[in-house]
């Protein structure tokens, strides 16, 4: 689990090259303006999905996991509640 700012993807490239593909799609969007929907990005396999939803609070997170993709979340309003385990 990463919890950083959205300006300091790029350190984290030498983790995971897929990193580099979402910060190149990423970079100089106006991720506000974004349609709702899902975007395939080719070249990793992988997809950006776009939904505008309300952050979650705590007494509406639910557990999930993920071993096989990297899941990138970039709430634009409000703060979102997360909890992780090590």
């Amino acid at each position: 689990m990463i919890i950083d700012d959205l300006s300091n993807l790029k350190a984290y490239i030498a983790i995971h090259p897929a990193l580099k593909s979402i910060e190149k799609y990423l970079s100089g969007r106006n991720l506000s303006a974004y349609p709702d929907g899902r975007v395939d990005l080719e070249d990793i396999g992988g997809f950006v999905n776009v939904q505008t939803i309300p952050p979650k609070t705590a007494d509406r997170a639910v557990w999930k996991s993920h071993k096989n993709m990297i899941d990138v979340q970039i709430p634009l309003t409000g703060d979102e509640v997360i909890g992780y385990t090590p």
